[in-house]
């Protein structure tokens, strides 16, 4: 990701250019942006923060109030209806996908 301390001192046109184009990796596989206007992208990318999250982690949990709009890079994520490893699958979120917008939106619950 780019750091945003490197580009923020950059004009508005520049620092859009640079952003788009150092990430242009990432933004190939998120949907969620294509189609949008250039400046929300590169600002909306100078927000993003890298997770790893492993298998069998728990991201959010039902009622949780998520802060965050996870996007799917690679991989997946799938909904259980509930954290026991025994727990049935109620969907699944494919890569490219996103989840979680609610919370930091609307402040709201995260629900399935």
């Amino acid at each position: 990701m780019v750091s945003s301390a490197l580009v923020e001192e950059l004009p508005p046109s520049l620092r859009t250019a640079v952003v788009l184009h150092v990430e242009k990796g990432l933004l190939s596989k998120l949907p969620f942006f294509h189609g949008t206007r250039r400046p929300f992208v590169a600002e909306a990318v100078l927000n993003l923060r890298s997770r790893l999250v492993s298998v069998d982690e728990v991201v959010l949990a039902r009622g949780e109030i998520s802060g965050a709009m996870y996007f799917v890079v690679s991989g997946g994520v799938s909904f259980l209806a509930s954290a026991h490893a025994s727990a049935h699958v109620l969907g699944e979120i494919p890569a490219g996908a996103h989840f979680g917008a609610e919370g930091p939106l609307l402040h709201a619950a995260w629900t399935v």
